[in-house]
């Protein structure tokens, strides 16, 4: 339920064609993309590796989405994120939306009373 949250509040629209996914153990899992051929299709592409750092191959990104809780948001996502765009993120227990409004501001937005698995980095701080 917590999970299907987060998708409503990212509020994906047709016109968003370039979004990124961070998650573990939910969500964009190699087994849940590929029985929809969305692998083979090109709709989806899964890289491993730490996804603190964003993906600036891709960007800049509609939106982004996060399904583990972190200490704050990456600066490579605030970076990567076009300006217009969405960033939902737990961060501890609650929910933050930011919307990009310039290329330095953000609007903010917090849903509380959630619980989430905590986003693991491989530099340990904040990914930027």
């Amino acid at each position: 339920m917590t999970q299907a949250h987060l998708f409503d509040i990212l509020k994906v629209i047709p016109t968003d064609t370039n979004l990124a996914g961070f998650y573990y153990p939910f969500g964009l899992r190699r087994h849940d993309v590929s029985k929809f051929n969305f692998i083979e299709g090109g709709i989806v592409t899964i890289i491993h590796g730490d996804g603190s750092r964003g993906y600036v191959q891709n960007a800049p990104f509609d939106k982004i989405i996060c399904g583990a809780a972190g200490s704050s948001v990456p600066i490579a996502w605030k970076e990567q994120v076009r300006v217009g765009g969405r960033i939902v993120m737990p961060i501890g227990d609650a929910i933050k939306v930011l919307d990009k409004k310039s290329p330095i501001n953000f609007k903010i937005k917090e849903y509380s009373g959630f619980r989430f698995v905590p986003l693991i980095m491989d530099d340990g701080g904040n990914g930027g």
